[in-house]
């Protein structure tokens, strides 16, 4: 497949980090039926190392994350989930798409998984969560960041259509003054260390508390 074009502005290229790294820990997850928590997350590594029992102050909450999923792969997550009735669905699935498909194969994918979730779980708000930036060589940097700006640009509209779907945008969080991405915020060019990983949590509990309100006992539309 041939790289995808955009007319987006890119995001500016990267400084690297000179700090030390180390890797994360690896989250294992399992999809037993139980009660459901409030709170279901359905993404690749960026959320894995997210605390179920801290995420959110007075909701439960659960993850399920597999290293290096592309779309298809959360989508298969979504759909063996037992889990029934959760408040808040968090999808986080893009960015390994990115360099492997064009933008209008990954934006038919997202929304096929979109509109999958919301027949899953018909009473949940779903929460798409964008595209990080990437601490990438440069040689690269500006393909892979201006097409993830594309698609940031296109989930946020597409979610402004829907009551039930609201997007989640990072990239204020991790672009510092300059443009520059924020390297203190990665423990290497794509994974976020621990004050990356605190910036994506309060920018997802904010999604959540913007999120449009549903009743429990209510049948949403649309």
């Amino acid at each position: 497949t041939s790289t995808p074009t955009s007319t987006n502005t890119p995001l500016a290229t990267p400084k690297r980090s000179q700090s030390s790294k180390s890797s994360p820990p690896t989250r294992h997850t399992s999809t037993s039926s139980s009660a459901c928590p409030q709170i279901l997350i359905f993404s690749n590594s960026i959320c894995k190392r997210i605390d179920e029992q801290r995420f959110y102050r007075g909701r439960t909450s659960k993850v399920y994350a597999k290293s290096g999923a592309t779309i298809a792969d959360v989508h298969k997550l979504v759909m063996e989930c037992e889990l029934k009735d959760p408040k808040y669905v968090i999808l986080q699935a893009w960015t390994n798409n990115i360099m492997r498909e064009s933008i209008e194969a990954i934006k038919i994918k997202a929304r096929a998984l979109i509109d999958a979730t919301l027949e899953k779980f018909p009473t949940a708000q779903v929460i798409v969560s964008g595209i990080l930036p990437r601490l990438i060589p440069e040689t690269r940097s500006n393909t892979v960041n201006r097409l993830a700006h594309s698609l940031n640009d296109a989930f946020e509209q597409n979610c402004a259509q829907s009551r039930r779907v609201s997007f989640a945008n990072h990239i204020p969080s991790f672009v510092g003054e300059g443009g520059q991405i924020r390297n203190d915020l990665y423990w290497d060019s794509v994974h976020l260390n621990n004050g990356g990983l605190g910036k994506l949590v309060n920018n997802l509990r904010k999604a959540i508390d913007n999120a449009f309100p549903i009743k429990y006992n209510q049948q949403p539309k649309g």
